[in-house]
């Protein structure tokens, strides 16, 4: 029997998602009668479709419907719902400024977007978003960085512990994002045609290899040269650590044993417990610096005019391996003062009060409307027949999209009962 709820949430990556949302459902839990509920976006699709009519879907992401692998299923099952995109990436270089933007009308005049600023916003509107459709908030992750939601997280202690990890030596934190080294060629050849020199977009996979293969080296010889560190290598959530260990087999040979290469927790945690946060043009750096640590942008060589964005004029460029250990040295004795970066960040996505608070008031808000629309009218046998078929078929095609994403992201599908534990886990926080 299908179950009418008020909001289902769809999950991309968990490690970049899930917390804000058990968070919301928590808090919705506590203080209404909203019902929510929390699945992968891929692989509980068939579960999903069987078991719910929501009110409010909200998405990790929506730039079009047809072709897209996940967009085109949900909203022909459900049209008429209120479709919510939390557009969790926002802050874009030049390589990204036209796939991440809305693209067809359904996406433009039919969804409400999240914003984490005026500058998305903007963004939104130059791509022919109506203002009406847009709900300016502020970045939740970077609020998880915060009072009362950073006491939550293992704090360093509890992080050596279980990794077998000294906490008295100095923790250098590095989550990579070279997200160009390993893209397939038709991710490439899908964002090179849609830019005006393609050529740019190709040549950013041989840029992305030998900045990982310097940056890689640096660390290695780092952890060799100071045994008093230790130095955690995260590889993006699309990066598959297998992929990402066998590369540094192959590109650097015998790895330090003070050198660690996991996916372990989330960037939070480490970034919350370590002395210092190196990356490459990762918005990891301005979570880090939200939470007032010192931070570093790895340049081996110079950024591409693709890749660039403004907020890397904020962060200070390490291009040597000298300057490399010179930074790790010197972050213990630094004080915790939020960085420039920080700064920025507050200023531009967390001026609004607590987002999270802000997504919980704006659901409820949604939901209420439409709680008070007319119901939608029942379906004929004809049509019910012809949706079951589209069903299975939209169901191969998620299934098989999930198999292919399993290898990258392989920490994003998520038993339901480890979902319902966390956002207990979170009430027990909060209230």
């Amino acid at each position: 029997m299908v179950k009418k709820i008020d909001v289902l949430w769809l999950i991309e990556h968990v490690d970049r998602e899930l917390d804000v949302a058990c968070i919301v459902k928590a808090v919705l839990e506590q203080t209404s009668d909203i019902q929510m509920e929390i699945h992968n976006i891929y692989s509980d699709y068939e579960r999903i479709l069987t078991r719910y009519y929501p009110r409010v879907i909200v998405h990790p992401f929506f730039y079009y419907v047809k072709g897209s692998p996940a967009q085109e299923n949900y909203v022909a099952e459900w049209p008429e719902v209120c479709h919510f995109n939390l557009a969790w990436e926002q802050i874009h270089y030049k390589a990204h400024l036209q796939a991440k933007a809305p693209s067809d009308d359904f996406s433009r005049d039919k969804v409400i977007h999240h914003a984490w600023g005026n500058f998305y916003r903007d963004y939104l509107v130059s791509s022919g978003v109506p203002e009406e459709h847009i709900f300016v908030n502020g970045q939740p992750t970077y609020q998880l960085y915060l009072p009362p939601y950073c006491s939550f997280y293992p704090d360093r202690e509890q992080l050596a512990e279980k990794y077998n990890l000294d906490p008295n030596k100095t923790w250098v934190f590095i989550p990579e994002n070279y997200r160009w080294a390993f893209a397939t060629d038709w991710r490439l050849k899908f964002t090179a045609e849609q830019t005006e020199n393609p050529q740019e977009v190709y040549d950013l996979r041989p840029f992305s290899l030998r900045s990982l293969e310097t940056l890689l080296k640096w660390c290695n010889q780092t952890a060799l040269d100071n045994p008093d560190m230790e130095l955690i290598f995260r590889p993006r959530p699309a990066n598959n650590t297998r992929q990402m260990v066998d590369f540094f087999n192959e590109k650097v040979g015998h790895q330090a044993p003070n050198l660690y290469i996991k996916k372990d927790e989330t960037v939070r945690e480490w970034s919350l417990a370590s002395d210092v946060i190196f990356s490459s043009y990762s918005t990891s750096l301005i979570e880090a610096a939200v939470a007032g640590k010192p931070v570093y942008m790895v340049q081996p060589e110079p950024i591409p005019e693709m890749l660039y964005c403004s907020w890397y004029d904020l962060v200070e460029s390490i291009r040597t391996l000298e300057d490399f250990e010179s930074a790790c040295r010197s972050a213990a004795s630094r004080q915790s003062v939020v960085p420039p970066l920080g700064d920025w960040a507050h200023r531009e996505m967390l001026a609004n009060g607590d987002p999270i608070l802000g997504l919980v008031k704006e659901l409820t808000t949604l939901v209420q409307k439409r709680r008070n629309a007319n119901p939608p009218q029942e379906k004929s046998w004809i049509s019910i027949l012809l949706r079951s078929v589209y069903k299975r078929v939209g169901f191969m095609l998620l299934q098989r999209n999930r198999k292919k994403n399993q290898a990258t992201h392989e920490k994003d599908f998520v038993d339901p009962a480890l979902i319902a534990g966390r956002v207990e886990a979170w009430k027990s926080h909060l209230f």
